[in-house]
């Protein structure tokens, strides 16, 4: 199965199983960089050497495309999205259908949350 098929079945049976919309919509855009970056591999065919030269592309070195054209790297919230989009996908494939993990050893890189500024009137 090629992981862009595996991404559609994950999404699927997640928001039949009550995953937000807004949810599957966030993590539908990493996941396509992912099936890009690497050429739409059969899943088997995933390795976490794979995972990782992605996430370092992803937080590095991919120049987003913004509306406003801001090509500022990625946030690292939103490389975490991504983290956690893989992570997701590999843990379903595994429960559905029995399949390895190569996520299992890929670590959440960390971040600290920004403060939130206070709102002013002026």
């Amino acid at each position: 199965m090629k992981l862009s098929k595996a991404f559609e079945g994950f999404t699927i049976a997640r928001i039949s199983e009550g995953m937000s919309p807004g949810t599957a919509e966030n993590y539908s855009y990493p996941m396509m960089k992912l099936i890009n970056h690497l050429g739409d591999p059969d899943i088997g065919d995933v390795a976490i050497n794979d995972l990782r030269s992605f996430l370092h592309w992803y937080a590095t070195d991919y120049t987003p495309n913004r509306y406003g054209g801001n090509t500022k790297p990625l946030s690292p919230a939103s490389v975490d999205i991504g983290w956690k989009a893989i992570r997701s996908l590999f843990r379903w494939l595994h429960e559905e259908y029995d399949l390895p993990r190569p996520d299992i050893r890929q670590k959440r890189r960390s971040f600290k949350t920004p403060p939130k500024q206070p709102f002013t009137f002026q």
